[in-house]
């Protein structure tokens, strides 16, 4: 009969551990899951900040991004004169000079060039004559290099020598 015992006793040993193993695995399941929550909610904080910062700054500012997206910067093709303009969704060039009430402002086209053939961070804006139907090359007043639509910026190392420059 003792060995009926030892049996019985080792089959109840058996299914302890079983019983250890299964509760050992769905903890560590409990515990991947909880690892899993608190990372949904580290990101969704991080989320939720980064919105809040973008709405408190559009605030600050005043400016929507499509109010911003609006902004143009137009020459008028008549006296080179420069402005800034807010024009009016589907509006297309030319816009009405807000001096003259004349549709004669177009795309101002930056020029970053000096006549020594150095950058500047600040452009000289520039209308293009070939916006109009002229089919005639555009030169820059400041510096005489042609301008052209999408006009390119100068090379980045003379961009750099230009901030140096600056903030010296």
């Amino acid at each position: 009969m003792s060995f009926g015992s030892i049996n019985k006793s080792s089959l109840l040993n058996d299914q302890d551990h079983r019983v250890v193993k299964v509760a050992a695995l769905q903890g560590s399941r409990l515990s991947l899951s909880h690892t899993r929550k608190t990372q949904f909610k580290v990101i969704g904080s991080i989320l939720l900040l980064l919105v809040s910062i973008f709405l408190v700054a559009q605030n600050f500012t005043g400016t929507s991004i499509g109010e911003a997206s609006r902004s143009r910067v137009a020459v008028d093709s008549e006296n080179g004169k420069v402005f800034t303009i807010k024009i009016i969704e589907g509006e297309r060039a030319p816009w009405r000079n807000p001096d003259t009430g004349e549709r004669t402002l177009y795309p101002g086209e930056a020029c970053y060039w000096t006549r020594d053939g150095k950058a500047k961070l600040e452009p000289t804006y520039v209308f293009v004559k070939s916006y109009v139907g002229i089919n005639e090359k555009t030169y820059c007043p400041d510096c005489g290099k042609e301008v052209r639509s999408h006009n390119p910026l100068p090379p980045d190392e003379l961009m750099a020598e230009a901030a140096e420059a600056k903030n010296k």
